[in-house]
């Protein structure tokens, strides 16, 4: 659903982070629900709308030593758990946001994403 090329990306560090709160209920709680906890927990804090990426397919971005990509680094606001959804609505499930994300703007020049970076990745 979502293009291996697109413009926001999520750090690597984020899914460490949260791969280690789980891991800590390793033992505690059955192992299908520890399975899928991993991209459900990715999809809230990248605020990663079901309909915008079904997550079958990830994809990583290796950047080569001496290369440069300019973009900027922020949290991830709240979105409605379906894009087509109202915000604004109290009955609107929400995903909560808070990871840093990154956007790189697609341009034709040096700072675009090379596709030679990009490589697909199976998380869960």
């Amino acid at each position: 659903m979502a293009s291996a090329y697109g413009s926001w990306w999520a750090d690597e560090m984020e899914l460490v982070k949260l791969s280690q709160e789980i891991d800590m209920f390793e033992n505690w709680l059955p192992e299908e629900l520890l399975r899928r906890a991993l991209p459900a927990q990715y999809r809230g804090a990248t605020a990663l709308c079901e309909d915008w990426n079904d997550m079958r397919e990830m994809f990583k971005l290796v950047l080569p030593p001496q290369e440069e990509i300019t973009g900027l680094v922020g949290v991830a606001a709240a979105q409605p758990q379906k894009s087509t959804l109202d915000p604004k609505s109290r009955k609107t499930p929400m995903l909560q946001g808070g990871a840093e994300q990154v956007f790189f703007k697609k341009t034709r020049t040096l700072n675009s994403i090379n596709p030679l970076w990009v490589y697909p990745d199976r998380l869960w």
